[in-house]
Formats: C-alpha cells, structure tokens, sequence
C-alpha cells in the first residue's frame, strides 16, 4: 500500500513522504533507464511504462509494504522513493528501501530526511522494532 503522508524537517531540508500517481510513474521511466542512477541502485534492467504502472498497481493493494513518493520542500514532483516491506512480519521487523532517482538531489540530505521519516512510521505506527537497512558503499550521498 501507499503509505500515509507525512513530513519532516531536518537540519538540511524538509521533505514530504505520499503516494504517487500514475503520471509520476510514469515520469520516472527515464530515470531507471539511466546508467548512472543504476550505478548506485544496484538496478540492472531496463524499465518501461508497463512495469512501473504494474510496480504502481502492485504498491496499491499490497497490504505488506508501504512506498511513498519522496518530495523535497518546494518541489512539486517526487525526486525518490522509499519504502517499508515485509511490515506483517511476526518478530516485529521489517526491511527499507530508498532510491533518489534525480542526481541533482543527490548530496542534500534527502535520503537523510526520507529515511528518518519511514523510520518514525515504522516504529510509532507500524510497530516495528527494528529494520533491515543497507546502503551501497559506493553511494555518493
């Protein structure tokens, strides 16, 4: 599912987590077509319309996960997404994601932000006690 929307405001940068439309699904294609953005993604396909409409469809009614669309302050379209998955976990866990998919909001403190927010929600709404989280060592920010 898409999670709630909420905000947050860090030092660097105020951020809003929401869901996406279709439309900005369908914006982000070039993004995961790019070498460079999958160099730091560990992405290796090729996306198209069709999957990431499918990828939009499956967020909707997946009752496991919770992606949101990741707005900077004072931008009108997403620049990442992030994401709790495996959230019905019975042992109180889950695993977290976070992709910046616009290189020119790498380095100001986006992913920081982003990742401070879910990691609320997954703690006071979710009620998870912890998280499964990775970094690539070769990430930039």
């Amino acid at each position: 599912m898409y999670g709630l929307p909420m905000s947050i405001e860090t030092e660097r940068i105020k951020v809003t987590l929401r869901a996406f439309s279709k439309e900005e699904v369908v914006a982000f294609v070039p993004y995961f077509n790019s070498m460079r953005v999958h160099m730091y993604t560990a992405g290796m396909w090729s996306q198209t319309v069709e999957n990431e409409l499918k990828w939009h469809e499956k967020n909707m009614t997946e009752y496991d996960s919770a992606v949101w669309a990741v707005v900077p302050d004072g931008e009108t379209e997403p620049v990442g997404v992030t994401s709790l998955h495996k959230i019905a976990d019975v042992f109180g866990s889950c695993s977290s994601g976070y992709i910046c998919y616009k290189p020119e909001w790498w380095n100001k403190g986006v992913a920081s932000a982003a990742h401070l927010a879910r990691t609320l929600a997954a703690a006071d709404f979710y009620n998870r006690n912890t998280i499964n989280s990775s970094a690539r060592a070769d990430n930039p920010g």
